[in-house]
């Protein structure tokens, strides 16, 4: 850090001739150190500085103290000898994942515009435009007919545009993996996918996905895995959608995105094939849609045929949404519904949600997220245990 009397610098070792880490901060940088002990396997080093500097491993802390009182000019890694004698055969450390972020306080609240990419600026500005590159120095946008560079130094986040598309049928034993993206255990490291089994092997679990290809996913960070079933896929869309009447931006539960897109959402598919003697279903993650049956205020409304959210395919009702929700619905939960035999055909098919208002005021809606929505064939052949 260049400080106002000279350079300063804090440094964490990793040692192996001591059981805990250290902590370096000669000069005025002096910081309180808490005992952690060294452990085998990937860890996470997290440092904050500003006003005060914060020091913590795997989420636990290392050190803190008064700040540095000027600027970061400079981050090392460094692989040296710290104590006398040669080290143990075999011991290594390695880095990945280095990350440096700058915090600042937005200004203002966040717009979200889904068919254009978004980059926030640390300020709280937004700039709305079509992503034409990216590299180590700036991000660069056609803002109507003019190319803008923006440093990384000043943003603060980049939103992609979103388009929905149908994925590619995924086909045979169905399921979902959990995995760990990066050491410790904060949550938003923990990844997952849905697709067809293809392989297992000492290192790896491979699967078929609707957009990605085949995926390999390493063994040793996988944390979960859950069998849907057997049979056939097809992603309709996997854009999250909100419908309804009413912008969720300052509520509690805000949907993505908070702007509503109306009462009606429609896509149209093509099969190539009806899997004879299997049964068809539409498979929807959603969530906020109001029960029938729970202890939502507006269940009463469900029950008259208001506020519903009701499912067409290629014209004919087939079901709505909210006779299946048990719950409060405030995490996405899977509704699957059974389309008739008959219903779906080769070629051309076509997918609608339409839904109902209240009695008095038929624009009032049920404001509600669809996160995914698919097509599935059961397979007559059962999963092996």
């Amino acid at each position: 850090f260049r400080a106002p009397g000279g350079d300063e610098s804090v440094r964490v070792v990793l040692d192996w001739a001591e059981e805990s880490l250290a902590v370096h901060s000669p000069g005025s940088h002096s910081l309180a150190v808490q005992r952690l002990a060294r452990k085998p396997g990937w860890h996470r080093l997290g440092a904050r500085f500003g006003a005060q500097t914060e020091l913590a491993v795997d989420g636990l802390e290392l050190a803190h103290g008064r700040g540095s009182g000027g600027p970061l000019i400079e981050i090392r890694l460094a692989n040296r000898s710290t104590v006398e004698g040669a080290p143990p055969k075999g011991i290594a450390v390695q880095f990945d994942d280095l990350r440096l972020v700058r915090l600042a306080e937005p200004i203002g609240g966040l717009e979200i515009t889904p068919q254009v990419d978004d980059v926030r600026l640390i300020d709280g500005d937004q700039v709305f435009g079509r992503l034409k590159s990216a590299d180590t120095d700036a991000v660069t946008l056609r803002v109507d007919q003019t190319e803008v560079a923006l440093p990384w130094t000043e943003v603060a986040s980049l939103t992609f545009r979103r388009i929905p598309e149908a994925g590619q049928p995924v086909e045979g034993l169905l399921v979902r993996l959990e995995w760990r993206s990066a050491p410790g255990n904060d949550p938003r490291d923990l990844d997952q996918v849905e697709g067809a089994l293809l392989a297992v092997n000492d290192t790896t679990f491979t699967l078929a996905t609707p957009f990605s290809g085949e995926l390999a996913i390493p063994r040793d960070r996988l944390r979960k895995l859950s069998v849907q079933g057997r049979g056939r896929r097809i992603v309709l869309d996997g854009t999250a959608h909100h419908l309804g009447n009413n912008d969720t931006s300052k509520e509690a539960h805000v949907l993505d995105p908070p702007l509503p897109e109306g009462g009606i959402l429609e896509r149209s598919f093509k099969l190539d094939r009806i899997p004879e003697s299997t049964t068809a279903w539409l498979v929807l993650d959603v969530i906020q849609v109001v029960g029938e049956a729970n202890s939502v205020p507006f269940s009463e409304f469900v029950k008259r045929g208001e506020l519903r959210t009701n499912v067409k395919v290629n014209d004919k009702p087939v079901d709505y949404l909210n006779r299946h929700i048990t719950t409060r619905n405030e995490t996405p939960e899977r509704i699957r519904l059974p389309i008739p035999s008959g219903l779906l055909h080769p070629g051309e098919n076509t997918f609608r949600i339409e839904q109902v208002g209240k009695a008095g005021e038929p624009e009032e809606l049920d404001d509600i997220g669809i996160l995914t929505i698919a097509v599935e064939f059961d397979s007559s052949v059962p999963v092996k245990p």
